[in-house]
């Protein structure tokens, strides 16, 4: 039950090599296994072209009670799904529950998205405790000793789904994994603290960035083994993989580029210029410029925006733009007018980007700080067509 990336139908086929990649992908084969084969009929791909990916930052209750409040405000979606495969990225906490506990309210999720015409990714994330919860050289094994059950449970499921439906003529929605390839929060707390604020709180968050680059330094070796040892594993299962990861600070194609991400920042997303877990999606986030060296205007956000799609265009056709809410990095740091969101959006479109991910679903729905759970915003309806092509 493996999905063949050679095939015509399949995700990863259906996007030409990145710039300069080709002669790479040979190379890197062995490092990374075989190809899985497909062994099921009937299973239709989970990612395709022109892609819009909306992620929750919030709980799995609260997106629930969310897509409940949006059913009715479905019209405002109608547009979107004219233009796009609608898809909504379901958070899922890699904590100590069996996979059969957290599959079960992934399901219920699943059939409330669906409704609204969402395909569903699934985005793990560990608990915050564990160096923020995301993917990196330093927590990888506690990746992979907490997805892979669940990937496995869900792939059984699915495998046996598969089979009925292909009996009864009908095809079946493989999900996505969305992985967060991401520093851990010291580096990314730190390097923003360093970066803005005052003289005393520059000094103050110093240190935590420090440790977090020593910690990424230490991490460095055998956590690359550890990433490319769960990539293997997950080439092994259904499931199309992408992963969100930092934006081209460097150049793509620099050396210094490639050492920061292993060394540095602990997130390495490929092997010697093929992608470890499919097509990456950097994460271009204008407005995090805001806070930082006493302020970006506009202007300069789009720019830098601009810039880092430009850099990111040559190695895939994925992109993240945001945050439309604020997050761990800081008040401020989030779109605060959906005309801003427009005009990016446009660039990475003109640029060829064909998947974009949107963070996130509840920042459009309540706004900046606003309740999750409470009103939605008052220009709900501006966001919303923010994102439409015309």
């Amino acid at each position: 039950m493996r999905l063949d990336p050679t095939s015509p139908t399949s995700p990863v086929a259906s996007q030409p090599p990145a710039s300069g990649q080709g002669h790479d992908q040979g190379h890197s084969a062995n490092v990374l296994g075989p190809a899985p084969k497909a062994s099921l009929p009937g299973l239709s791909p989970a990612f395709g072209a022109d892609v819009l990916r909306f992620t929750w930052t919030s709980d799995e209750a609260a997106l629930k009670g969310a897509l409940h409040q949006l059913v009715g405000h479905a019209e405002a979606l109608w547009p979107l799904r004219q233009q796009y495969r609608l898809r909504l990225a379901v958070p899922v906490l890699l904590d100590e529950r069996t996979p059969n506990a957290m599959a079960t309210g992934l399901l219920e999720l699943t059939t409330l998205a669906k409704a609204l015409g969402f395909d569903v990714d699934l985005a793990p994330r560990l608990p915050s405790e564990h160096s923020g919860g995301a993917l990196n050289t330093h927590t990888s094994p506690l990746f992979h000793e907490r997805l892979l059950p669940l990937l496995s449970f869900l792939a059984r499921r699915l495998e046996n789904g598969s089979e009925d439906s292909v009996s009864a003529g009908n095809a079946v929605d493989v999900p996505g994994v969305v992985l967060p390839v991401e520093p851990g929060d010291d580096t990314v707390e730190g390097g923003l603290g360093v970066s803005a604020g005052s003289v005393f709180a520059r000094a103050k968050m110093l240190p935590r960035l420090l440790g977090g680059l020593a910690s990424a330094v230490w991490d460095a070796r055998q956590g690359r083994r550890d990433l490319i040892e769960l990539a293997r594993d997950l080439r092994a299962l259904p499931f199309a993989v992408m992963a969100v990861t930092p934006p081209p600070l460097l150049p793509v194609d620099s050396v210094a580029g490639a050492a920061a991400h292993h060394w540095l920042l602990g997130c390495p997303d490929d092997v010697d210029g093929t992608p470890l877990f499919g097509p990456a999606a950097a994460q271009c986030f204008a407005p995090l410029l805001a806070p930082v060296a006493g302020g970006h205007t506009r202007a300069d956000q789009h720019q830098v925006v601009s810039l880092w799609a430009a850099r990111h265009r040559e190695r895939s056709h994925a992109i993240a733009l945001g945050p439309l809410r604020n997050t761990r990095f800081g008040d401020g740091a989030a779109y605060v007018a959906a005309s801003h969101v427009k005009q990016d959006l446009r660039a990475a479109r003109a640029l060829g980007f064909s998947d974009i991910t949107i963070a996130s679903l509840d920042g459009l729905l309540y706004g900046q700080g606003g309740e999750v759970g409470g009103a939605f915003r008052d220009d709900v309806d501006q966001w919303f067509e923010a994102f439409e092509v015309n």
